[in-house]
């Protein structure tokens, strides 16, 4: 929890200081829907990857929602 108020603290004082730095605030919503569409899109493919199994008969609904999570836990630490 604290590293997700540590990282939205950044952002937002990113999101204001880059144009005292020179930065584009325009480049900086980009940079970051760009990432967020990355992380929806990988958590599709792998709720995809979760239903395909099912259908093929592994009905193991504990291991799958873990590994979900921890992907999920590793796509937010990757970008820091």
């Amino acid at each position: 929890m604290r590293a997700c108020s540590l990282r939205a603290s950044i952002l937002l004082w990113l999101r204001f200081a880059s144009p005292i730095f020179g930065g584009s605030a325009s480049l900086f919503e980009f940079e970051l829907y760009f990432w967020l569409m990355i992380f929806v899109g990988y958590m599709v493919v792998n709720t995809q990857e979760m239903i395909e199994r099912a259908h093929l008969g592994d009905l193991d609904y504990v291991k799958h929602p873990l590994t979900l999570f921890t992907d999920f836990i590793a796509v937010l630490f990757a970008h820091t």
